[in-house]
């Protein structure tokens, strides 16, 4: 694990990768990373025109 918390360590099974361990700060990062994506890929679909009638609430409970 400390290893994990300078670069990200391959797991492996049988010598073949089936996991990776990262520190829970590039997690993080990657986390917020991909919400940004999504925010700026939902703002283009806007820009297009292209939305849902569907209610906030009913998105967040079928995004689960």
């Amino acid at each position: 694990m400390d290893t994990a918390q300078r670069e990200p360590v391959t797991i492996e099974k049988h010598g073949r990768p089936v996991a990776v361990l990262i520190s829970a700060a590039e997690y993080e990062q990657m986390k917020l990373e991909r919400l940004q994506l999504k925010v700026t890929h939902g703002f283009d679909q806007l820009d297009r025109g292209e939305y849902s009638n569907r209610s906030v609430k009913d998105i967040l409970n079928n995004a689960k």
